[in-house]
C-alpha cells in the first residue's frame, strides 16, 4: 500500500511530514523559490526521495497570459514583470539539461555548488547529472535570430511551433508551400539540427532570459544605429560641403560677370583712345601741312 498526498500550491507551507518518498509536479511552477521549496518536502528523513517536474510549452504561455491579461490582478505592470521574469527562469530551468539541478537552484540563492557533489553519491545524483552522453556547448546565436527572425515574418499568420520547426527543417509540405514560406530566408536555415534540438532552442529563443542572444542583437543593433548616425553626420556634411561649393560657385560667376564688365569696359575705352589717337594723328598731320606750306612760302 502507498500512501498519495494531493496537495495545492499551499503543499510547501502545510505539509509536515519527514517520510514524503516522491514529490511530483504535474506542471510549472511560477518561481524557483516555489520549486525549491516544495521539492524540500522530499527525503526529510534522510532516505532516498525523488522529484518529478512535468511542464510544457502550454503552460509557460498560459502562465504568462493569466499574468498579462488578468483584470483581476491589482498590480503595477513592473510587479507584471517580476512575475514574468520568475517564469522565465522556471522554463529555462526546466529546459536546461546539461548544468546539474542543484547546482542551478542553489546559484539562483547566490550560493556555490560543485556538480561533482552531485555525483560523489551515485544514488542521489540529478537527472543531469546521471547522463553518461557527451555533451557540448554551440553558439546559437545566429540560429536564434534566424528563429526570431522567421516568427517576425510569420506574425500575422497563426503559426503553430510544429509549423514553424517544420519550416526550419525544410519540410516542403503542401501547407509550407501554398503559404509561399519555402520561400522564406529560414527555410532550412537551421538543418544541422534536429528537431528536439530546434524545439528546445525556438524555446529558449522566447524566453526573455536569454541574455546571450540579447546582447548580441542589441549590440548589433547599437552599430547599426552608429553606422546610422556616421551617415547622417557625414550626409550634413556633405550638404555643408555642397552648400559651400554652391556659394563659391555662385561667387566665381558673380566675380566672372564683374570681369566680363570689366574687360568690356576695357575694351571700349581702348576703342575710345583708339579713336582719339586717331583723331590727333589727323590733327597733327593737318597742322603739320600748314608749317609745311607756310615755310614753303
Amino acid at each position: 500500500m502507498m500512501n498519495v498526498i494531493c496537495a495545492t500550491v499551499a503543499f510547501g507551507m502545510g505539509i509536515d511530514k519527514n517520510n514524503v518518498r516522491f514529490v511530483i509536479h504535474f506542471s510549472m511552477l511560477q518561481s524557483i523559490e516555489g520549486y525549491y521549496q516544495e521539492s524540500g518536502r522530499a527525503g526529510r528523513d534522510g532516505e532516498i526521495a525523488n522529484c518529478h517536474l512535468c511542464y510544457c510549452y502550454e503552460d509557460f504561455i498560459k502562465m504568462k497570459r493569466l499574468i498579462l491579461y488578468d483584470d483581476e490582478l491589482k498590480c503595477s505592470m513592473q510587479t507584471k514583470q517580476v512575475r514574468i521574469n520568475n517564469i522565465n527562469r522556471v522554463y529555462d530551468y526546466c529546459l536546461n539539461n546539461v548544468i546539474c539541478r542543484r547546482t542551478q537552484l542553489l546559484e539562483y540563492f547566490g550560493e556555490l555548488f560543485s556538480s561533482s557533489e552531485c555525483k560523489r553519491i551515485m544514488s542521489t545524483e540529478c537527472d543531469n547529472c546521471r547522463q553518461v552522453y557527451k555533451t557540448s556547448s554551440i553558439d546559437c546565436t545566429r540560429i536564434s535570430i534566424e528563429i526570431l527572425t522567421l516568427v517576425s515574418d510569420l506574425n500575422q499568420t497563426n503559426s503553430t511551433l510544429s509549423y514553424i520547426i517544420d519550416i526550419l527543417r525544410r519540410i516542403n509540405n503542401k501547407t509550407i508551400r501554398d503559404a509561399g514560406h519555402h520561400r522564406l530566408h529560414a527555410f532550412n536555415s537551421c538543418h544541422q539540427l534536429t528537431r528536439l534540438g530546434k524545439s528546445t532552442n525556438f524555446d529558449q529563443s522566447i524566453t526573455m532570459s536569454s541574455t546571450q542572444l540579447l546582447q548580441s542583437i542589441l549590440e548589433q543593433a547599437k552599430n547599426l544605429v552608429k553606422q546610422i548616425e556616421d551617415l547622417r553626420n557625414d550626409n550634413q556634411i556633405i550638404k555643408k560641403e555642397n552648400a559651400q561649393l554652391k556659394q563659391d560657385n555662385t561667387t566665381l560667376k558673380q566675380d566672372n560677370t564683374i570681369l566680363k564688365q570689366e574687360n568690356l569696359l576695357l575694351k571700349q575705352n581702348n576703342d575710345q583712345m583708339i579713336i582719339k589717337n586717331d583723331e590727333l594723328n589727323k590733327n597733327l598731320k593737318y597742322f603739320q601741312d600748314i608749317d609745311s606750306k607756310n615755310l614753303g612760302l
